[in-house]
């Protein structure tokens, strides 16, 4: 897998949960949805999720926020998510399906 955008590029430099996802969380405004699959895609392998609670609760949040970059392919989010095993987030947007 290859990054094809900036951000995730930017993205990739960060191995641990903590700042890949601060920089997510700080850049959310900017990102697009390509940038967002790939955060979803990336976040399956960075080490030490364990001690970002509050931030990965951010994350969760800020995709949840701009559901509508994927208003005809929230099943990407869902895929991505069930691959995540976070199901609360699933549960936030299944209605958008």
């Amino acid at each position: 897998w290859d990054c094809d955008t900036e951000h995730a590029r930017r993205m990739s430099l960060h191995e641990t949960a903590v700042p890949f996802l601060a920089y997510c969380v700080e850049h959310a405004d900017q990102l697009t949805k390509r940038d967002w699959l790939a955060a979803l895609t990336m976040l399956t392998t960075r080490r030490q999720q364990q001690h970002a609670g509050k931030l990965l609760r951010q994350f969760h949040d800020c995709v949840v926020e701009r559901h509508e970059l994927f208003s005809d392919n929230v099943h990407l989010l869902l895929h991505r998510y069930a691959v995540l095993g976070s199901s609360a987030t699933v549960w936030r947007l299944l209605p958008m399906v």
